[in-house]
């Protein structure tokens, strides 16, 4: 019986069609730099390049090889400027050229100057006064929805304020109350009462957080109501609930 020679290659990777062999970007947001990665779905044929346009510099970023399909470069901001940041990766893919973009907002607040900005176009104002943070952070935005509200995440949100940061939200609904969340649930911090307030403002004093206009809808619960009268003089003592303003002592009334 004759036998014939077969030779198999076995690969450590499953090879994909090569039309849909692109270059992914990823991007990780720290309080001073960011962290970029680069992924591919093919191999590169030779090391990647990336370059970071910024609104009035364009910086080149060192890559490191993570893996066969993967590269990470540490991107340090040049430029203080507010706004865009454009990140352009190139490859050669499997001898293919391909080109990929990542763009997103920064918005830098340094140590020794005050200063405000947009942080979202035309609705949150950020405020601050020389010596907010103790050293330059660079700050950015995250939205979800939830429930049919926006959801407004002010981030990064693990770095100590070294004095308060003003937030201010523009033109909100009416009958919208202003309402900060930090590590548990919501503070309310202002309330369009006539219905015309052209904007709401509150203080983020420790770190930054969350945003949002609710219309507290529901009036606070009070149970558990007990009198005593000791020497002429009552006392009165209860439980209250609210699920979202709380309960304001100094306007009770009795």
């Amino acid at each position: 019986m004759q036998h014939s020679n077969i030779t198999r290659f076995y690969l450590s990777k499953k090879l994909e069609n090569p039309s849909f062999e692109k270059i992914k970007i990823e991007k990780n947001i720290h309080k001073d730099f960011v962290e970029l990665k680069i992924k591919t779905t093919g191999y590169f044929t030779n090391p990647p390049f990336i370059q970071v346009d910024e609104p009035n510099a364009i910086s080149e970023i060192p890559l490191k090889a993570t893996d066969i399909d993967e590269y990470i470069g540490i991107y340090i901001p040049k430029d203080f400027s507010h706004g865009k940041r454009t990140v352009r990766a190139f490859a050669n893919i499997d001898n293919k050229t391909e080109v990929a973009t990542l763009s997103f907002f920064l918005y830098p607040i340094p140590p020794d100057n005050p200063g405000k900005f947009f942080i979202v176009r035309d609705k949150i104002k950020i405020s601050f006064d020389s010596g907010a943070v103790f050293k330059p952070i660079f700050i950015y935005c995250d939205t979800v929805v939830q429930n049919g509200i926006t959801i407004y995440s002010i981030k990064p949100q693990d770095v100590l304020l070294k004095k308060n940061i003003k937030v201010t939200f523009i033109s909100p609904e009416p009958d919208g109350g202003l309402y900060f969340r930090f590590n548990s649930g919501w503070i309310f911090q202002e309330k369009d009462i006539n219905a015309n307030k052209v904007d709401l403002s509150g203080y983020m004093w420790r770190t930054l957080g969350d945003v949002a206009i609710f219309k507290d809808t529901q009036p606070p619960i009070i149970s558990r109501l007990k009198v005593n009268i000791r020497n002429r003089i009552p006392t009165v003592s209860f439980k209250y609930y609210d699920n979202l303003s709380g309960f304001d002592d100094k306007k009770l009334r009795m």
